[in-house]
């Protein structure tokens, strides 16, 4: 079976997309997706460590996640698949975008994507992106001979869930 993807020719190759719009006000378990741009960035700022993030614009978070061909961070592993989500303003929808890599060739292109929606973005919102999934692109914008990605703060929500609760068993 064919799946959910549609190609799209870019500069550099061809992309596979997958887009999906949510409204603002869908409940994701017990919270209002509108909830999450309600948050006081000085609050996310002082949780994760990450000062940076107290003068960011909320409403320009890009939540990124990178599934990968392995785990380790050699030249090999490649990001097949890319996930991002960011809040449209102007239609108040949040946005879902996936990028899959159906060729290696067209790696330049699903990464060209990548950066654009970074540099549109006032700062990152992972779990565990700050020691993989960045770094990870970064080093396959460098074997591509692309220009390197933007440096936004990063909200890793994986250091944040851990030292918030570390002393649970």
């Amino acid at each position: 079976p064919e799946l959910p993807f549609v190609a799209c020719e870019e500069p550099r190759g061809s992309v596979h997309r997958r887009k999906s719009l949510e409204t603002l006000e869908r409940v994701v378990g017990r919270q209002r997706l509108l909830d999450a741009v309600d948050v006081d960035p000085t609050i996310l700022g002082l949780l994760s460590l990450t000062p940076a993030l107290g003068s960011c614009e909320v409403s320009r978070a890009l939540f990124l996640d990178v599934e990968t061909t392995g785990l380790g961070g050699g030249t090999g592993n490649k990001a097949f698949l890319v996930g991002m989500c960011w809040l449209d303003v102007g239609s108040r929808r949040w946005t879902l975008e996936q990028l899959l890599l159906r060729e290696p060739d067209d790696e330049p292109a699903l990464l060209a994507v990548v950066r654009e929606r970074v540099a549109a973005a006032s700062f990152i919102v992972s779990y565990n992106g700050k020691a993989f999934d960045v770094p990870l692109l970064g080093a396959r914008m460098a074997m591509n001979r692309l220009p390197e990605l933007e440096s936004r703060p990063q909200l890793d929500l994986l250091h944040l869930v851990r030292r918030v609760h570390r002393r649970r068993t």
